[in-house]
């Protein structure tokens, strides 16, 4: 493959992918491929959300929770995406680029954010 044809694939990944997301609020820079990856093998997960980054500084928040369910085990990026957005969630910051969910107990994920 050359590297222009990586290039397209690698554009691919991320393009328009927050039409699969209507309502959303961030960029999802998790790559379409992942999406369905299984992040837990549960049927509930906590999502937590600490808003401790430097945009904060002068506009203190608290941490926010929001709960992921699902009828069946093997909550995914994708299922994590749609709780976020189903609860109206919004950096409010610079960092609007959603990188990934970090697995930090059997129960609960966060996510981390880029600019």
């Amino acid at each position: 493959m050359s590297d222009s044809e990586d290039s397209v694939n690698q554009v691919d990944q991320f393009e328009n992918i927050e039409d699969e997301f209507p309502g959303i609020k961030f960029c999802v820079f998790i790559p379409r491929r992942q999406l369905d990856t299984i992040i837990a093998d549960r049927d509930i997960l906590s999502i937590k959300y600490i808003f401790d980054c430097y945009c904060y500084h002068n506009n203190p928040r608290k941490t926010e929770f929001y709960l992921c369910k699902k009828k069946t085990k093997g909550i995914t990026n994708r299922d994590l995406v749609e709780c976020l957005v189903k609860n109206q969630f919004d950096p409010q910051c610079g960092h609007i680029f959603l990188e990934c969910f970090d697995l930090k107990t059997e129960a609960q994920v966060i996510p981390w954010f880029g600019s």
